[in-house]
Protein backbone atom coordinates (compact mmCIF):
# COMPACT_ATOMS: atom_id res chain seq x y z
CA UNK A 1 0.00 0.00 0.00
CA UNK A 2 2.89 2.37 0.69
CA UNK A 3 3.93 2.36 -2.97
CA UNK A 4 0.37 2.26 -4.30
CA UNK A 5 -0.65 5.31 -2.24
CA UNK A 6 2.74 7.05 -2.68
CA UNK A 7 3.38 7.38 1.05
CA UNK A 8 6.79 7.81 2.65
CA UNK A 9 7.04 6.73 6.30
CA UNK A 10 9.68 8.28 8.52
CA UNK A 11 10.15 6.80 12.02
CA UNK A 12 11.14 8.63 15.23
CA UNK A 13 11.24 12.17 13.88
CA UNK A 14 11.78 15.46 15.64
CA UNK A 15 9.14 18.14 15.24
CA UNK A 16 10.71 21.51 14.54
CA UNK A 17 8.53 24.38 15.75
CA UNK A 18 8.91 28.06 14.89
CA UNK A 19 10.85 28.50 18.17
CA UNK A 20 13.50 26.09 16.89
CA UNK A 21 13.49 27.48 13.35
CA UNK A 22 13.91 31.01 14.76
CA UNK A 23 16.80 29.91 17.01
CA UNK A 24 14.91 30.38 20.30
CA UNK A 25 15.29 26.68 21.19
CA UNK A 26 17.93 24.12 20.27
CA UNK A 27 17.00 21.45 17.69
CA UNK A 28 17.84 18.71 20.20
CA UNK A 29 15.04 20.10 22.42
CA UNK A 30 12.44 19.37 19.73
CA UNK A 31 9.71 16.92 20.64
CA UNK A 32 9.82 13.51 18.95
CA UNK A 33 6.93 11.51 17.59
CA UNK A 34 6.95 7.83 16.60
CA UNK A 35 6.35 8.31 12.88
CA UNK A 36 5.37 10.70 10.17
CA UNK A 37 3.75 9.70 6.92
CA UNK A 38 4.25 11.94 3.92
CA UNK A 39 2.27 11.84 0.71
CA UNK A 40 3.51 13.28 -2.52
CA UNK A 41 0.33 12.80 -4.58
CA UNK A 42 -0.27 16.56 -4.80
CA UNK A 43 2.03 19.52 -5.46
CA UNK A 44 2.13 20.12 -1.70
CA UNK A 45 3.78 17.66 0.66
CA UNK A 46 1.13 16.38 3.06
CA UNK A 47 2.27 15.05 6.43
CA UNK A 48 0.46 13.05 9.10
CA UNK A 49 1.95 12.31 12.53
CA UNK A 50 1.40 9.12 14.53
CA UNK A 51 2.27 8.43 18.16
CA UNK A 52 2.06 4.78 19.23
CA UNK A 53 1.74 3.33 22.71
CA UNK A 54 1.50 -0.22 24.03
CA UNK A 55 -1.55 -1.15 26.13
CA UNK A 56 -2.50 -4.16 28.19
CA UNK A 57 -5.43 -5.12 30.39
CA UNK A 58 -3.34 -6.96 32.97
CA UNK A 59 0.24 -6.89 34.21
CA UNK A 60 2.40 -9.45 32.42
CA UNK A 61 5.97 -10.67 32.23
CA UNK A 62 8.15 -10.39 29.13
CA UNK A 63 10.32 -13.31 28.01
CA UNK A 64 13.28 -11.36 29.43
CA UNK A 65 11.65 -11.54 32.87
CA UNK A 66 10.75 -7.84 33.01
CA UNK A 67 7.30 -7.04 34.37
CA UNK A 68 4.98 -4.79 32.35
CA UNK A 69 2.53 -2.69 34.37
CA UNK A 70 -0.93 -2.26 32.90
CA UNK A 71 -1.57 0.86 35.00
CA UNK A 72 1.69 2.45 33.82
CA UNK A 73 0.86 1.79 30.16
CA UNK A 74 -2.70 3.10 30.46
CA UNK A 75 -1.54 6.32 32.15
CA UNK A 76 1.32 6.74 29.68
CA UNK A 77 -1.14 6.42 26.78
CA UNK A 78 -3.08 9.38 28.18
CA UNK A 79 -0.21 11.50 29.57
CA UNK A 80 2.28 11.06 26.72
CA UNK A 81 -0.20 10.43 23.91
CA UNK A 82 -3.63 12.03 24.17
CA UNK A 83 -2.49 14.95 26.35
CA UNK A 84 0.43 15.69 24.02
CA UNK A 85 -1.98 16.12 21.09
CA UNK A 86 -4.42 18.22 23.13
CA UNK A 87 -1.66 20.50 24.46
CA UNK A 88 -0.08 21.08 21.03
CA UNK A 89 3.14 19.27 21.96
CA UNK A 90 2.38 17.10 18.91
CA UNK A 91 0.96 18.62 15.71
CA UNK A 92 -2.82 18.41 15.34
CA UNK A 93 -2.55 16.63 11.99
CA UNK A 94 -2.08 13.19 13.48
CA UNK A 95 -3.42 10.41 15.66
CA UNK A 96 -2.45 8.07 18.44
CA UNK A 97 -2.28 4.30 17.96
CA UNK A 98 -2.83 1.92 20.84
CA UNK A 99 -1.22 -1.50 20.40
CA UNK A 100 -3.19 -3.93 22.58
CA UNK A 101 -0.69 -6.57 23.71
CA UNK A 102 -2.95 -8.50 26.08
CA UNK A 103 -6.53 -8.38 27.25
CA UNK A 104 -9.82 -7.32 25.74
CA UNK A 105 -10.06 -4.04 23.87
CA UNK A 106 -13.43 -3.12 25.44
CA UNK A 107 -12.00 -3.47 28.97
CA UNK A 108 -8.93 -1.41 28.04
CA UNK A 109 -11.11 1.35 26.54
CA UNK A 110 -13.21 1.35 29.74
CA UNK A 111 -10.07 1.62 31.88
CA UNK A 112 -8.79 4.50 29.74
CA UNK A 113 -12.15 6.27 30.05
CA UNK A 114 -12.07 5.85 33.85
CA UNK A 115 -8.65 7.54 33.96
CA UNK A 116 -9.82 10.29 31.58
CA UNK A 117 -12.86 10.98 33.81
CA UNK A 118 -10.61 11.24 36.88
CA UNK A 119 -8.47 13.79 35.00
CA UNK A 120 -11.62 15.71 33.99
CA UNK A 121 -10.94 15.01 30.32
CA UNK A 122 -13.47 13.94 27.71
CA UNK A 123 -13.91 10.21 27.15
CA UNK A 124 -13.05 8.08 24.14
CA UNK A 125 -16.08 7.87 21.86
CA UNK A 126 -16.51 5.31 19.09
CA UNK A 127 -15.97 6.88 15.67
CA UNK A 128 -16.50 5.86 12.06
CA UNK A 129 -14.43 3.08 10.53
CA UNK A 130 -11.27 3.91 8.62
CA UNK A 131 -10.60 1.60 5.68
CA UNK A 132 -12.82 -1.09 7.28
CA UNK A 133 -10.94 -0.90 10.60
CA UNK A 134 -13.54 -0.53 13.34
CA UNK A 135 -11.48 0.14 16.49
CA UNK A 136 -11.47 3.89 15.91
CA UNK A 137 -12.27 6.29 18.75
CA UNK A 138 -11.94 10.01 19.19
CA UNK A 139 -11.72 12.44 22.03
CA UNK A 140 -13.36 15.76 21.33
CA UNK A 141 -11.50 18.66 22.87
CA UNK A 142 -12.53 22.31 22.58
CA UNK A 143 -10.26 22.92 19.61
CA UNK A 144 -9.35 19.47 18.37
CA UNK A 145 -10.61 15.94 17.85
CA UNK A 146 -7.89 13.44 18.73
CA UNK A 147 -8.24 10.24 16.69
CA UNK A 148 -7.33 7.01 18.54
CA UNK A 149 -6.77 3.85 16.50
CA UNK A 150 -6.46 0.59 18.40
CA UNK A 151 -4.85 -2.58 17.04
CA UNK A 152 -5.39 -5.88 18.83
CA UNK A 153 -2.04 -7.68 18.73
CA UNK A 154 -3.02 -10.50 21.13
Amino acid sequence: FRNKWKIFIEPEIRIYTNQIINGEKLPKEASKIDMKMLSWTTKEEEGYHIEAKNLCENNWTKSSGATVSSTYQLNRYINKGISHFISGYYPSNGCICGYILNGQSEIIINKLNNILRKKSLNELQISKNINKHSMIYKIMDDQLDVINIFFDLN
